[in-house]
């Protein structure tokens, strides 16, 4: 005759993901930028400045264009517009050192 075998709570939850109980921390969530640009960035005098450009800068030093020694400063510069027609350039798109939205989409971002 067999004997009916019972599961150890250490089997029982085998597999089962594990959640902190309550009350406990919850981990913390990585931030991500949104990747949408309401406005077209170009060069202009003065210049345009704000987090999207910043963002902006970002997704081109990301895809190994530099935009000089002032890094991802939020200012859209000689440097990012520069960046702005190598990566327009590399990627068969008009070479205008704008980001439009044809430039937005080649750079991951919405329009």
């Amino acid at each position: 005759m067999s004997e009916k075998r019972t599961a150890s709570p250490k089997e029982k939850t085998a597999g089962t993901p594990k959640t902190p109980p309550a009350g406990a921390a919850q981990p913390k969530q990585r931030a991500t930028p949104e990747l949408e640009l309401c406005r077209i960035l170009s060069l202009t005098k003065p210049p345009i400045h704000g987090n999207d450009v910043r963002v902006a800068q970002e997704a081109l030093i990301a895809a190994g264009f530099g935009i000089g020694v002032s890094g991802a400063d939020g200012v859209y510069g000689e440097q990012t517009a520069l960046a702005v027609r190598h990566f327009q350039s590399m990627k068969r798109l008009k070479v205008t050192g704008r980001i439009d939205e044809h430039t937005a989409k080649a750079l991951g971002f919405g329009f």
